[in-house]
């Protein structure tokens, strides 16, 4: 994602059920210039991916209410062009699980905002 553009391609999805992670997350991508929208379910996120307007990323916790997998699958059913990361505080636990869905990036809590921005941006970390 280009870093002087503004728009669609600048857009983050961030779908976290925890308020303060919710926050925290969302003001370091506004910090950087992100154009953030939010979700706190499965259900949210879904009604938020438009396919005539993707957003660039999606952040999602895959514990949330309705299922990180429900969004991962959505995103994929539909073909669009989002990248994917995974945040979890169950990384051990569900590796095998969110490693099946083939998100584009996966990490744990608790994380840091150079690492956040890193996966948000392209890099890989698994």
């Amino acid at each position: 994602m280009p870093s002087d553009e503004r728009g669609p391609n600048r857009r983050v999805l961030l779908v976290e059920d925890d308020r303060a992670n919710l926050y925290a997350m969302g003001h370091m991508l506004k910090a950087a210039g992100f154009d953030v929208v939010e979700a706190e379910s499965a259900d949210e996120a879904i009604e938020r991916l438009s396919p005539a307007s993707p957003p660039a990323c999606v952040v999602l916790d895959w514990l949330i209410p309705g299922g990180g997998d429900a969004v991962v699958r959505h995103v994929r059913d539909n073909a669009l062009p989002t990248r994917i990361v995974v945040v979890t505080v169950a990384y051990e636990e569900r590796l095998d699980e969110i490693s099946a869905a083939k998100p584009d990036a996966v990490f744990r809590k608790p994380f840091d905002s150079a690492e956040l921005l890193r996966m948000v941006t392209g890099g890989k970390r698994r």
